[in-house]
């Protein structure tokens, strides 16, 4: 008897494919492109929102440079009219830092809140050393060391802040080196007592001139 013959197995397989339903290779090709669809649009929406953050990061930095430029401005406009007080007695320069020393405060005290809105936690302690330095330029005694000292310590404070603005935008710093200023709030303390025992002392001067 002659042998049933057995199909190849490549016979087997152009059967498979010829046997499979006819609606399968369109299906499988839209499921590639409807894929591909999701995947464009997902990196889209990717590529937009990190080109969103980096150029809101660039205003914020850009407003908040701004904002810092305007405070060293008045700032540095608080510590001229203190240096007046360099060489006058603490009963003369008073009354005039409770005039023009007060309206340029109000000065310093508008742009600090509008700067407070926006800078980083990373700049609390430069602005914070900033704010106590600035503040103490305009306390009694107006002694020409202390006073100098208070001037010198602003300065200091007033660079810190330059660089750390400077550093949001990649810049090295310029200033040379600052010391912390750690005992400003104590130093403010032992002025207010000094300048109690100084108007004492011209009051008595006074009515005991002839």
């Amino acid at each position: 008897m002659t042998p049933t013959p057995t199909p190849s197995p490549i016979v087997e397989q152009i059967t498979a494919v010829a046997a499979a339903p006819w609606w399968g290779v369109p299906v499988t090709a839209g499921v590639f492109l409807l894929l591909g669809g999701v995947l464009t649009f997902l990196f889209t929406r990717w590529n937009e929102s990190t080109k969103y953050k980096r150029e809101k990061q660039r205003e914020d930095i850009k407003e908040l440079v701004e904002l810092g430029a305007q405070l060293v401005n008045v700032g540095n406009a608080v510590r001229d009219f203190a240096a007046k007080g360099i060489g006058r007695p603490t009963a003369v320069f008073a009354p005039m830092v409770a005039t023009e020393g007060t309206k340029l405060m109000d000065d310093f005290q508008l742009v600090l809140s509008r700067f407070r809105l926006v800078y980083p936690n990373s700049m609390h302690e430069v602005l914070t050393t900033y704010l106590k330095t600035t503040i103490v330029t305009l306390l009694p005694p107006y002694a020409d060391a202390g006073q100098e000292w208070a001037i010198h310590e602003q300065k200091k404070a007033s660079a810190r802040l330059v660089d750390a603005l400077r550093a949001l935008q990649g810049h090295q710093a310029i200033s040379a080196d600052v010391e912390e200023v750690s005992t400003v709030v104590a130093d403010a303390t032992r002025a207010m007592a000094v300048l109690n025992e100084e108007i004492e002392n011209e009051t008595a001067e006074q009515k005991s001139a002839p």
